[in-house]
């Protein structure tokens, strides 16, 4: 005999679910300064070191921007809360002062993650930068020469970085 299908709805386990959510959105506005946590820049000597490829694996360095806006986002936040609680009378809001007190530090806080996260982001990105042109090996992307019939031949990119394990297809015009 089969059994009608049901539905038990139990309110402890909506408040506990109630209960995560409202941590996850209390929690997520305190952890600012992503940008000073979270970004990784390439060491400080790639500069003057030759082998970047073994750098670029063993210190893997942050080029997302995703973190520096969400700093970004959050000073303007923090901020524009700070700004709203010195525009509050004092009989709607009594500790007005150190809650904006409180905002404007916060903003700080991310403001200075989103500055030292975006220059960790842009040395990230010169760092990959100099390893794609040590690997091309100072060429261009495709290496073009002009033949004395005027027609033109070109090598992609990928055949100037070495050699291919796979078999070559001849090129069919």
């Amino acid at each position: 005999m089969k059994k009608p299908l049901t539905c038990k709805f139990s309110w402890k386990d909506s408040e506990l679910k109630m209960s995560s959510l409202l941590i996850i959105l209390v929690l997520l506005p305190t952890v600012s300064g992503c940008g000073l946590a979270f970004v990784n820049a390439p060491p400080t000597d790639w500069e003057t070191s030759s082998d970047l490829e073994t750098i670029a694996l063993t210190q893997p360095c942050t080029n997302s921007k995703i973190l520096v806006a969400v700093d970004g986002i959050l000073a303007a936040a923090y901020a524009a809360q700070g700004v709203v609680y010195t525009t509050q009378d004092i009989w709607w809001e009594p500790n007005k002062n150190e809650m904006a007190i409180a905002s404007f530090a916060l903003s700080a806080v991310d403001i200075a993650g989103a500055v030292v996260g975006n220059r960790k982001v842009n040395e990230c990105r010169q760092f990959m930068a100099s390893l794609a042109e040590q690997r091309r090996g100072n060429e261009r992307l495709s290496t073009t020469s002009v033949d004395q019939d005027y027609s033109t031949t070109s090598t992609p990119w990928i055949e100037s970085l070495g050699n291919s394990p796979l078999p070559k297809i001849p090129h069919r015009k």
